[in-house]
């Protein structure tokens, strides 16, 4: 046991010689080494220009509105394979969720124009409800 210490104590010491005689080097940017950087003050602002493209996004995405809602069904039959409401079972299967009813409404609306598509969504398939487009004449 007390060699097992003195080799730990040996590695220890070996490693903290090993450490204090490495050569350190501090973090000392020679003269030649810094620079300045120049800003050209007729140089482009690319600032202005992205604000201008982020306001022009998000004054598009104020005029979408999308609403809609879901509502789904849970069975449980008796036995499998049972006649239901919503149609005979599957063999083996004696509970099932479907969706009753789902709708699903988008609006794109711009000054004097209106786009709206809306669609009923079961699992008997997806069915066009709503698609028009409106145009409102201001000056009549």
């Amino acid at each position: 046991m007390k060699s097992l210490k003195n080799k730990w104590l040996w590695s220890i010491m070996c490693l903290l010689t090993i450490l204090a005689l490495s050569p350190v080097h501090a973090q000392i940017v020679e003269p030649e080494q810094q620079t300045t950087k120049f800003v050209d003050p007729e140089q482009e602002d690319t600032t202005k220009a992205t604000v201008a493209k982020m306001y022009s996004d998000l004054e598009f995405l104020k005029r979408i509105k999308i609403n809609g809602y879901l509502q789904f069904q849970y069975q449980h039959a008796d036995t499998t394979g049972e006649s239901a409401i919503g149609g005979d079972f599957p063999a083996g299967v004696d509970q099932r969720f479907s969706v009753r009813r789902g709708r699903l409404k988008v609006t794109y609306e711009k000054e004097n124009a209106k786009v709206v598509f809306e669609t009923d969504l079961t699992e008997r398939g997806l069915r066009i409800v709503d698609a028009y487009f409106q145009i409102t004449e201001k000056k009549f």
